[in-house]
């Protein structure tokens, strides 16, 4: 970013920040052993869309004291009119000192996943039931947990966080699953879990 110009700081574990407003995020996601990765420069984005597209954490933006997304986030191309995607992509490219880099699109890369991904199925009409649904916030990032309930007991449950540190969270799920539902236990088991990581 000193390339552009832009002075900014990191806040918290995935986002970089120009005088408190938020203009990059990274986040992860692990399934077994599939581990995806994406992250994000705000460089000249229709913030009426984003807010709508957005529905953050109330715990997130409370723990923050920010009272909407878009008071949050700021356009680099707001900061310095200059900016644009391609000068970011070439700064990038300066610092990390790239070489032999490919590029790659819909022209010459095929996802392995991308016709169930965009499929109506997929989009629309696989949306999980669940019963209950719990949020805590830990230094590490906000955990959700959305747990199926039938007669007290936990059918299924499903644990994701936004958290950039590598936390699986299957093993808590194994075990809560068939579990008399207590809430207290649940982030019982988290933690003990978290406690436990080498």
């Amino acid at each position: 970013m000193a390339n552009l110009g832009i002075d900014c700081e990191f806040s918290g574990k995935n986002d970089l920040l120009y005088k408190k407003q938020k203009f990059s995020g990274h986040a992860y996601y692990t399934d077994g052993e599939n581990y995806m990765y994406h992250g994000t420069i705000l460089v000249s984005v229709n913030f009426e869309q984003l807010e709508k597209a957005l529905t953050p954490s109330m715990l997130k933006l409370q723990s923050k004291g920010i009272a909407s997304v878009r008071s949050r986030v700021v356009n680099l191309s707001s900061i310095h009119s200059v900016i644009t995607t391609e000068k970011v992509i070439q700064a990038s490219i300066e610092t990390f000192d790239c070489k032999n880099i490919e590029y790659i699109d819909k022209t010459n890369f095929t996802a392995p996943l991308e016709q169930m991904l965009s499929s109506y199925d997929w989009l629309y009409a696989q949306s999980p039931k669940f019963d209950i649904e719990l949020e805590h916030r830990y230094s590490f990032g906000n955990v959700s947990v959305r747990i199926s309930d039938s007669d007290g007991m936990i059918q299924s449950v499903k644990i994701n966080t936004d958290s950039l540190y590598l936390y699986d969270f299957k093993p808590c799920e194994d075990k809560l699953t068939g579990k008399c539902f207590c809430e207290q236990a649940v982030w019982e088991c988290i933690e003990q879990y978290i406690a436990n990581l080498p």
